[in-house]
């Protein structure tokens, strides 16, 4: 492996840890998974790391102030509790014809949005938002009503919510009962400081401030220490017209493609080309939902054999849906809601999505497949075991004849033709099986929703056909979430107005899983706004057309732009998240070294 060059934050990171080497030190980071890359870059250069705790922000206060949430009998929050608790709230607020919010359809969609919106006034420390704020007065005056119940509803059940956890955190700082944060040495990179909320700022300037340390990241102020080339001209990228001259050196490049899947693909050639090493390569991207789903596709029709072992490590990890269980729950949730057609019920047996006892070549099952193709179902989940049942009874007295037939005339012709329905008759046997086993999960109409998450555990442990690590992965992932799902169920209070139905495509589409840090003889995929920290030597960035990056500053339509500004400078906007973007993609730009590759299609 090749020595890597430290950036100027990871040098200075270094620095300090060389200069307070036993002092208790606490690095604040992106993700764990960032952080760990930090410090593996920082120990790789020969430098030790002792005597330092690496986390988030969040869960670092979450873990100073448990003690004093168990002292006073309360709990944190957990996500989904917190998703029924704002949908039954809001489904009670929009019940009355008067209300604002009252043609607004109540669902997963419309509960996520109202959680961003309480979540950003709750960090913004707004507790009653000021009515002149809104375009429409009585918007206003439900958006507020909703915000004091829900806080109302969190006092009375005992819960709290990181906003909570944040007040409590500043104020066991100012009354110095969080004795380990005032002899920890705390670290912040510069650049992180820009992404907090009000709350987070508040509890970070109630630190002591001579246990604070800011740590400069990359930026083009800080690139005379360094050698220019044209991969560190790229930091100029928000301001072109101030950057230095061209050096002409090569270190960057742009190429354009037809489409991703070419555009992958040439990143694989040029490493062929010019013979680099996978583990000195990293690939950012602007699409999470695309990229990675490509990378992993080629890669695995590269190696074939080693399809649970590929030699590229994905960051964020893979979308679920792209693995047997997660296709089996997609195709399972359209079966039902579409009528149970058998077009639907034949695809899932050729794509190897459901287990059959004593069958696991891909040929078996495509033939059970044509068997099932050939039934006389259509659609209706009761037509498809009488269906299957009247065929083996018919083919079971042709049997027989045909062995009687055989007994008075041995032919081998007739033989065959026994064989023949034998088989036929075996193949229809384990199709009524499967189709059996799995009509049995399936929830009928009047279902409750906890019904409805029985059936989607019940499908994924006994009929959804896993063939490798990662199937094995998508499994749990999803056992567990609709597990947490039907435990908040079961706590709730009152009646409940969740869909179960669009909360499990909801899930199918969003889960991801496999994700991992760089590892040796990998190549590493990430997205643009949390890569760029493994210090490889070679980063290709893809996805740059204009169509994905910085793409359109889309408002919130719930809390407008213009409303957001009247009521607080500290709640996020349109507007800022995209220049938040482009200075995000500046600072990667920033801490690249080596050479850089960007490309679009």
């Amino acid at each position: 492996m090749q020595s890597r060059q430290l950036n100027h934050f990871l040098t200075n990171l270094r620095a300090f840890c060389a200069g307070e080497k036993v002092a208790r030190k606490l690095l604040l980071a992106p993700s764990r998974r960032i952080g760990r890359q930090w410090l593996e870059a920082i120990t790789r250069s020969g430098q030790p790391v002792l005597n330092l705790q690496m986390d988030e922000l969040r869960y670092i206060i979450i873990q100073e102030v448990s003690p004093e949430l168990a002292r006073q009998g309360l709990t944190l929050i957990r996500r989904r509790q917190r998703e029924l608790l704002l949908d039954r709230l809001f489904t009670h607020q929009r019940s009355s014809k008067d209300s604002y919010f009252f043609p607004v359809n109540a669902g997963q969609g419309m509960t996520q949005l109202l959680g961003r919106v309480i979540q950003d006034l709750r960090l913004a420390g707004i507790a009653s938002p000021n009515q002149a704020a809104f375009e429409v007065e009585t918007k206003g005056s439900e958006i507020t009503a909703l915000l004091t119940a829900y806080k109302t509803e969190l006092t009375r059940l005992k819960l709290v919510d990181y906003a909570d956890v944040l007040q409590i955190a500043k104020e066991m700082l100012q009354s110095g009962s969080v004795r380990q944060l005032h002899k920890t040495i705390v670290l912040l990179p510069e650049d992180l400081a820009g992404n907090f909320s009000k709350l987070e700022e508040d509890f970070w300037s109630a630190l002591p401030e001579q246990n604070r340390r800011i740590i400069q990241v990359d930026s083009c102020k800080n690139q005379e220490r360094e050698a220019l080339t044209d991969s560190r001209l790229l930091c100029w990228f928000a301001n072109p017209s101030a950057a230095p001259a061209p050096q002409g050196d090569g270190s960057a490049e742009i190429f354009r493609a037809v489409g991703e899947v070419n555009e992958v693909r040439e990143v694989l050639r040029r490493c062929l080309a010019e013979q680099i090493p996978f583990e000195e390569v990293e690939i950012l991207h602007t699409d999470p939902q695309t990229y990675p789903s490509l990378i992993y596709g080629i890669m695995a029709r590269l190696y074939p054999d080693s399809i649970d072992n590929l030699p590229v490590t994905f960051s964020e990890g893979l979308p679920a849906e792209s693995f047997h269980p997660g296709r089996a729950m997609r195709a399972w949730l359209t079966w039902i809601q579409e009528g149970f057609p058998q077009a639907i019920f034949v695809e899932m047996l050729q794509d190897r999505l459901l287990i059959i006892p004593g069958v696991s070549s891909a040929g078996d099952y495509f033939r059970l497949a044509a068997r099932a193709r050939t039934l006389s179902i259509g659609a209706g989940r009761e037509r498809y075991l009488p269906t299957i049942e009247q065929r083996i009874k018919s083919l079971e007295k042709r049997i027989t004849s045909r062995q009687e037939s055989l007994e008075k005339n041995p032919r081998e012709s007739a033989q065959e033709k026994l064989n023949q329905l034998e088989r036929e008759a075996a193949d229809l046997g384990l199709i009524y099986e499967t189709a059996r086993n799995l009509l049995a999960t399936c929830p009928d109409e009047k279902a409750s929703q906890e019904e409805i998450l029985a059936g989607a555990s019940k499908v994924l442990a006994q009929c959804a056909c896993c063939h490798g690590r990662l199937d094995n992965f998508t499994r749990e992932k999803f056992l567990q979430d609709i597990m947490e799902m039907r435990d908040c169920l079961a706590e709730s209070e009152g009646k409940v107005y969740l869909d179960a139905w669009q909360w499990l495509q909801e899930l199918v589409a969003t889960a991801r899983v496999g994700g991992e840090r760089p590892r040796p003889g990998h190549l590493h995929v990430d997205a643009i706004h949390s890569g760029g920290h493994s210090g490889r030597g070679h980063t290709f960035i893809l996805g740059l057309d204009d169509s994905r990056f910085p793409g359109t500053g889309m408002q919130d339509p719930l809390l407008l732009d213009a409303e957001r500004k009247r009521l607080a400078d500290s709640l996020p906007t349109a507007t800022g998240r995209l220049a938040g973007k482009i200075e995000n993609f500046t600072n990667l730009l920033a801490r690249l070294r080596g050479q850089i590759t960007l490309s679009y299609c």
